[in-house]
């Protein structure tokens, strides 16, 4: 079981890596469903096929699935106003906590009375439907209140396109514009909020 959680620990590490940049590059529904959609096929896999490197490979992919997860609260986050972005992080985290209490309790009793593979099949059942509902509901709603969208990916672009320059002053002015770039778009957001409240 150690090692189980090695390999879970290696694959949520190196994934954050790369969902992290990506929900950054407004990719969220992308690692979303990227998410669920691994933990879907690992958790049949861990439940039908019963091979020692198959138990290792798994629990990569379970780590994986989880750390790409890290786009979910963005959904949250991003349809509410400034001064309740507080509120949705807590009701996002709450609903988590929630969801994995009631998913160890209900394993827990699974496993008892039907056996290890059956909880797994369970899980993925409900990663199947997590799916289903995300796709059907959670992203239309997304996209139609989400908020200061074309201001976030303003300011993404004007980082994106810093040029690299091989001068000493070239650099300076690099981060003489990107500082600047920075305050303007804030400035342009925290505008764009206290409309939002205004209306």
């Amino acid at each position: 079981p150690g090692y189980f959680f090695i390999y879970m620990a290696v694959g949520v590490g190196t994934s954050r890596l790369v969902s992290g940049r990506l929900v950054d590059h407004g990719k969220i529904h992308w690692v979303s469903v990227c998410s669920a959609v691994c933990l879907l096929v690992t958790f049949t896999v861990f439940a039908t096929v019963h091979q020692s490197w198959v138990f290792f490979v798994c629990a990569l992919m379970i780590g994986i699935g989880y750390g790409v997860g890290s786009g979910f609260p963005m959904p949250f986050v991003n349809v509410a106003p400034h001064n309740m972005r507080g509120t949705a992080t807590s009701t996002y985290l709450t609903s988590f906590d929630l969801g994995v209490g009631i998913g160890m309790l209900s394993a827990g009793f699974i496993a008892s009375c039907a056996g290890l593979a059956v909880a797994y099949g369970v899980g993925a059942g409900c990663c199947l439907a997590s799916l289903g509902v995300y796709l059907r509901w959670v992203r239309p709603s997304y996209e139609k209140h989400k908020l200061l969208d074309k201001f976030i990916m303003k300011k993404e672009k004007n980082i994106i396109k810093v040029q690299r320059y091989e001068s000493p002053c070239g650099r300076v002015a690099t981060s003489v514009r990107l500082v600047t770039n920075f305050v303007l778009c804030d400035w342009q957001v925290e505008k764009h909020r206290d409309h939002v409240d205004e209306i």
